[in-house]
C-alpha cells in the first residue's frame, strides 16, 4: 500500500508544474496582454480622432469649394442663356426680312446685331444666303452638325465653341429653325464668348484656394477623367490612379476621401474628392490633396507616453498577483490533490477524505465525501438488482418459445380467410367495372309488391341506397315528368299481358326516357328488361338493364343541326333559307329577300390565305347577327354570300332608312374588328312576290340586284328593276367580246405621248388598249374585265405586246424610249408576276429602265406589305413605279412617304378643279410637295395653251394631253420618234 502511496505521489509531482502554469503564469500573461492592448487601442483611438478632425476640417473646406464651383456653373448658365437670347432674337429679325432677302441684306443685319457668320438654310442642309458669299449654295455632309440638327428634329439649338469647317476660326453657333423646315444658323466669335466666361473659371478658383497652408494642390475633374483646371503641373495632379479610373469608368456620386503615401515628399496625403456640377448634362469632381505631417507626429507623441505609462502597470500588477496566488491557491490544491489520489472505487470504497478547518476548499471536500457515500450505496443495491434481474429473464423465455407457437397458427387461419376475401372483393370488382363500363344501372321490378330494386350505382340519382323501392316514388324523384306515363304504360301493359297469360311474357319491355343525374341534369336512357321466376318459383320478377344512350341523343341533336345550320358561322344554311322562304311564299306574305356579297373577298384569300378569309367570313356573320333585327333571319348562302329574309314593305321610308343605318354600322364594327382589311358588302334586295313568288326566281334576281351594286361602286345596296336583267345581259356580252378578242387577236396597243414641260420633246409613251371593234370603249369593257378574271390575262397581253413593239424600235434603229404600263390591282397580286415579268424582259432583250409601271391607289387598299415587297421586286429589275390618277381616290400623302414610286400623274379631274387662277395656288402647292419628297410630276388631260402655261409656271415635269396629241397606233408613234425628239411641239411665240 505503502508503494502504491509512492508511485502516486511520483506521479503528482510530475502533474504540479502544468497546475502551476494554468494558475499563475495565464493569468499574469492575460494581465500583460490587457494592458498592452489598451495601450495600443488608447494610441490608436487618439491617431483615429486627431484624423477624424482633419477629415472634418477637410470635407467642410472641400464642400464649400464644391458650393462656389456650382455658383460658377450658374454664372456660365446665365452667359449662355443670354447667348441664346441674342441668337433668338436674330433669328427672329432674320425672319421678318425673309421677304426681300437677298446677300446684302444678310450682311446688313448681321452688323446691325453684332453677330458673326450668319447663314439661312433650307430643310435639306443647303445654304440659301450667308453673310460671307463663298459659303451659299455649300450642303452640310452626313457627320456635320448642321446635319445632326437636321436630324434632330429640335426648333432650337446651342453648339459648344469649335472650329469652323471652312475658315478654320473658332466661334460659338445656335440655330433656330422654322415652321417651314428652314432654318439659320447665327455665330458668335469665340473672343467674345470667352471675355465673359474667363471670369468664372475653374483655374482662376482653385489659384484662389490653395493659399491655404494645409492644402497642397487643387485639380477639377470631368466626368471622363479628363483634369479641367489644377494648380499642379503632373498630369493627374497626384491623385491615386485607381480613383482617375474610377472617375472614368462611373464617376463618384457622394464625397470620398482616402491617404496615400507620397513617395517624392515622403509623407502621407489626405485626398478628398467631392462631386460637383459642371452643366446641366455633366457632372464632375473637385480633388483636394492636406498634409498629413502634423496630425502624425501628434499622435506618435501620444503613443509613446501611453505605452511607457502600461509597462510600469505591467511590472506592478504582475508582481502583487503572482505573490497572493502562490499563497492562496497553489499551496491548498496542492494538498487536496494528494488526498484526491487515494480515492479508489474499486480497492477503497470506505476511504473518505480529511477535512481540515482552514482550507479553502473545504466544500469541495464536504462535496467529495457525499458522493462517495451514494456511490457506496447504489453500488450495494445493483448487486441485488442484478440477481433479480436474472431470475425473471428465465421466466420470459419460456412465456416467449409459448407465443411463438400460438402466433404461427393463427397466421395460417388468417392467411386462409384473406384468400376468400381477396376473391370476393376480385368478384365485386369485375361486377363494378361492367357496370360502369357500360355505364348502365340493373333493376328488377315485382309484379307482385310492385317495388323496385337498382345496383349500388343507381344512389347517384336516387339518394341514399335502400333495399327497393315504390314505384311512384321513383317517378317522381328521378323520371322526366313528360316520359312517367310511357314508363308507367309500358309495365302495365307488360304485366296486364302477364295476368292474360298467367305465364311471363316473352315480349319485356322497351323505351327511352331521362333520368336526372347527380348535378340535376337529364340523362336520356334505354329502358330494357324481360320476366323471370324468382329463387322460391312464388314471386314474378320483371327484370334488365337502363343504359346511357345521353351522347346518342346529343349527336342525333347536332346532326340536325347541321342540316340547318352553317358549320363555319353558325348561320342557318341554304336548305334552311329554302324551307323558311317556300313557307312564307306559300302562305302569301310579303317581305324581301336581301342577299350580301362580301367586296373583294377572293383578294383577301389570295393575300392572306383561307384560314383569315374564314375568320373574316365569321366577323361578317357576328356583325350581322348584332346589326339585323331579331325578327329577321340570317342565312349563310355559300363562299362569300350572306342571305336575310325581312318582312314586311321593304320600299318604305323607314325600311331604306334601316339599310343604311345597317351598311354604316357594319362598316364601322368590321374596321374595329379586321383592321388589316376593308371589309364593305355590296347588297341587293328582291321583294315578294312583286318580284317572285319562287324561291329559284327570288334568288336569280338578288344576285342580279347585288352585281348592279357592286358595278355602282360597291358598299351599297341596289333594289331590283327590270333594267338591271339589260344591264347583266350586256355585262356578259361584253365578257364574251373580250374572251374572243384574247383568243382571236381583237385587241391592240396605242402609245400615247409625254412630253417635257420645259422643252416640249418626247419624253416617253403611255400604252393603251384598244378593241379593234371600236363599238367598246376602254373605259366599259376594263370594268368588265376587274370584275372577271380576265383582266390577268389581259394584263399579260399588254406587257407582252408592249415589250414585243419596244424591241421592234430597237432593231428598227429608232432612238428607244420608255414605255408606261398600266396594271390592275388584281394583276400585281398574281403570285408569279414578278417572275412573268423577268422572264419577257429576257425574251425581248430588253433593260427595266426601259420600262414605267402605272398603278393606282386601289392597289394599295389590300395587303399593304406584300404589295409593297412586290414593288420592290420591281426596282430592283431597274423598272420605275409611277402613281396614277393621284387625286381621285384617297390620295394619302402618307402612302408617298413608304412606296417605292419615283412618280405621281395628276388627274385630268383635279387639274380641272384648281387649273383656274383662283385655284392654281392649290395645283402649285401639290406639285411642289411631290417635288419636296423627290417624286416628278405628270399632268394628264391637258388640252389648251393656257393650262399648259400654268403647269409650265408651276412646275409640273411632264405634261399629256390632246394639246400635244392623242393616243398613236405603233406607226403613227414612229413619226414622234422620227420627227419630234428634239423638236418642239409648240413654238415659243404661241407659249409668249
Amino acid at each position: 500500500m505503502k508503494l502504491i502511496r509512492f508511485v502516486r505521489g511520483r506521479n503528482t509531482e510530475k502533474r504540479q508544474i502544468p497546475i502551476i502554469k494554468r494558475i499563475v503564469y495565464l493569468p499574469l500573461l492575460a494581465v500583460i496582454i490587457g494592458i498592452a492592448g489598451i495601450s495600443f487601442v488608447g494610441s490608436r483611438t487618439i491617431e483615429d480622432q486627431l484624423l477624424h478632425q482633419m477629415k472634418e476640417n477637410a470635407l467642410a473646406t472641400a464642400v464649400q469649394m464644391g458650393e462656389r464651383i456650382g455658383l460658377q456653373k450658374d454664372a456660365l448658365d446665365v452667359i449662355e442663356e443670354q447667348f441664346a437670347d441674342k441668337i433668338l432674337i436674330a433669328s427672329r429679325v432674320l425672319k421678318d426680312h425673309k421677304h426681300e432677302f437677298d446677300q446684302v441684306t444678310i450682311k446688313r443685319i448681321a452688323e446691325q446685331l453684332n453677330i458673326g457668320e450668319t447663314n439661312w438654310f433650307n430643310s435639306g442642309g443647303t445654304i440659301l444666303y450667308s453673310s460671307i458669299d463663298q459659303y451659299v449654295g455649300w450642303t452640310a455632309p452626313a457627320d456635320h452638325p448642321v446635319s445632326q440638327f437636321i436630324k434632330s428634329g429640335s426648333d432650337t439649338w446651342l453648339e459648344p465653341i469649335r472650329k469652323d469647317s471652312e475658315s478654320d476660326s473658332y466661334n460659338k453657333y445656335g440655330y433656330v429653325r422654322f415652321d417651314n423646315g428652314e432654318f439659320v444658323q447665327i455665330a458668335i466669335p469665340a473672343d467674345r464668348v470667352m471675355e465673359l466666361t474667363e471670369q468664372f473659371s475653374y483655374q482662376k478658383l482653385l489659384d484662389d484656394i490653395v493659399n491655404d497652408n494645409e492644402i497642397l494642390s487643387a485639380s477639377i475633374f470631368a466626368k471622363d477623367g479628363m483634369i479641367m483646371a489644377s494648380t499642379d503641373s503632373v498630369e493627374d495632379a497626384g491623385h491615386p490612379s485607381e480613383m482617375i479610373l474610377h472617375i472614368q469608368t462611373g464617376g463618384i456620386e457622394k464625397i470620398e476621401s482616402h491617404i496615400k503615401f507620397d513617395a517624392e515628399l515622403n509623407q502621407n496625403i489626405l485626398h478628398v474628392y467631392v462631386p460637383v456640377i459642371l452643366s446641366s448634362s455633366e457632372s464632375g469632381m473637385l480633388a483636394l490633396c492636406y498634409s498629413m505631417d502634423h496630425v502624425e507626429r501628434a499622435a506618435y507623441v501620444s503613443q509613446v507616453q501611453i505605452f511607457t505609462i502600461g509597462i510600469l502597470l505591467v511590472f506592478i500588477v504582475a508582481g502583487i498577483l503572482y505573490l497572493a496566488q502562490k499563497r492562496l491557491i497553489v499551496a491548498p490544491i496542492k494538498a487536496l490533490d494528494d488526498d484526491m489520489q487515494v480515492i479508489c472505487p474499486e480497492s477503497a470504497v470506505v476511504y473518505r477524505l480529511p477535512i481540515p478547518s482552514k482550507d479553502p476548499f473545504l466544500s469541495i471536500r464536504k462535496t467529495t465525501n457525499t458522493v462517495l457515500d451514494k456511490t457506496q450505496q447504489y453500488l450495494e443495491e445493483l448487486i441485488c438488482f442484478q440477481e433479480e434481474l436474472t431470475a425473471s429473464n428465465e421466466e420470459l423465455e419460456d412465456t416467449v418459445s409459448q407465443l411463438t407457437a400460438n402466433e404461427e397458427e393463427l397466421r395460417a387461419q388468417y392467411d386462409e380467410i384473406q384468400e376468400y376475401v381477396h376473391k370476393i372483393k376480385e368478384l365485386k370488382h369485375r361486377y363494378e367495372i361492367a357496370i360502369d363500363a357500360t355505364k348502365c344501372f340493373l333493376w328488377e321490378y315485382s309484379l307482385d309488391t310492385k317495388r323496385i330494386s337498382f345496383s349500388d350505382n343507381f344512389e347517384s340519382i336516387i339518394g341514399p341506397k335502400v333495399d327497393d323501392y315504390a314505384l311512384e316514388d321513383i317517378f317522381q324523384k328521378a323520371v322526366h315528368p313528360d316520359d312517367v306515363s310511357g314508363c308507367r304504360n309500358e309495365i302495365s301493359a307488360f304485366t296486364q299481358r302477364v295476368n292474360q297469360d298467367n305465364q311471363l311474357s316473352d315480349e319485356g319491355i322497351h323505351l327511352e326516357l331521362r333520368l336526372k343525374n347527380e348535378s340535376g341534369d337529364w340523362n336520356w336512357y334505354i329502358m330494357r328488361g324481360r320476366g323471370v321466376d324468382d329463387y322460391s318459383g312464388v314471386n314474378r320478377l320483371l327484370t334488365g338493364v337502363l343504359v346511357d344512350i345521353t351522347k346518342q341523343k346529343e349527336q342525333e341533336s347536332f346532326i340536325r343541326y347541321l342540316a340547318d345550320h352553317d358549320a363555319l358561322t353558325g348561320l342557318y344554311s341554304r336548305r334552311k333559307f329554302t324551307e323558311e322562304l317556300q313557307l312564307r311564299l306559300d302562305r302569301n306574305e310579303i317581305g324581301a329577300v336581301i342577299l350580301m356579297d362580301v367586296d373583294n373577298f377572293k383578294v383577301i384569300n389570295d393575300t392572306s390565305g383561307h384560314v383569315y378569309g374564314d375568320f373574316v367570313l365569321q366577323m361578317v356573320a357576328d356583325t350581322l347577327k348584332e346589326i339585323i333585327s331579331k325578327k329577321s333571319m340570317i342565312y349563310r348562302l355559300g363562299g362569300d354570300e350572306f342571305l336575310i329574309i325581312v318582312e314586311g314593305d321593304i320600299h318604305s321610308k323607314d325600311m331604306e332608312n334601316r339599310f343604311a343605318e345597317c351598311i354604316s354600322g357594319f362598316k364601322a364594327k368590321m374596321e374595329a374588328s379586321c383592321s388589316n382589311h376593308h371589309v364593305t358588302l355590296s347588297t341587293g334586295i328582291v321583294s315578294y312576290p312583286d318580284d317572285g313568288n319562287t324561291v329559284e326566281e327570288l334568288l336569280i334576281k338578288s344576285d342580279i340586284a347585288m352585281y348592279s351594286a357592286k358595278r355602282s361602286g360597291k358598299n351599297q345596296y341596289q333594289f331590283y328593276n327590270d333594267s338591271m336583267q339589260d344591264q347583266l345581259s350586256r355585262k356578259v356580252e361584253i365578257e364574251q367580246l373580250l374572251r374572243n378578242a384574247l383568243s382571236q387577236d381583237g385587241f391592240e396597243l396605242h402609245y400615247q405621248p409625254i412630253v417635257h414641260t420645259q422643252t416640249q420633246e418626247l419624253a416617253y409613251f403611255e400604252a393603251l388598249i384598244r378593241l379593234k371593234d371600236r363599238s367598246v370603249t376602254p373605259d366599259v369593257f376594263i370594268d368588265v374585265a376587274e370584275e372577271s378574271t380576265l383582266i390577268e390575262a389581259i394584263g399579260k397581253w399588254v406587257i407582252i405586246e408592249a415589250f414585243s413593239q419596244l424591241n421592234k424600235w430597237r432593231l428598227s434603229g429608232f432612238e428607244t424610249k420608255k414605255v408606261s404600263i398600266n396594271l390592275s390591282p388584281r394583276q400585281i397580286r398574281v403570285a408569279s408576276f414578278v417572275e412573268f415579268v423577268k422572264e419577257q424582259l429576257k425574251v425581248y432583250e430588253l433593260e427595266g429602265t426601259q420600262i414605267e409601271f402605272e398603278i393606282t391607289e386601289n392597289v394599295l387598299v389590300e395587303n399593304l406589305d406584300s404589295v409593297i415587297e412586290i414593288l420592290h421586286s420591281l426596282n430592283e429589275l431597274g423598272i420605275s413605279i409611277a402613281l396614277d390618277d393621284f387625286g381621285t381616290g384617297y390620295s394619302s400623302i402618307s402612302y408617298l412617304t413608304y412606296m417605292p414610286v419615283s412618280k405621281i400623274k395628276l388627274d385630268k379631274s383635279l387639274k380641272d378643279k384648281f387649273i383656274h387662277l383662283e385655284s392654281i395656288k392649290v395645283m402649285d402647292s401639290i406639285i411642289n410637295l411631290a417635288h419636296g419628297l423627290k417624286l416628278s410630276v405628270v399632268t394628264e388631260g391637258v388640252e389648251t395653251l393656257e393650262e399648259y402655261r400654268r403647269l409650265k409656271r408651276g412646275g409640273s415635269d411632264y405634261i399629256q394631253g390632246y394639246l400635244f396629241s392623242q393616243s398613236l397606233t405603233a406607226a403613227e408613234a414612229e413619226g414622234w420618234l422620227e420627227n419630234n425628239l428634239k423638236k418642239p411641239v409648240i413654238s415659243v411665240q404661241q407659249i409668249t
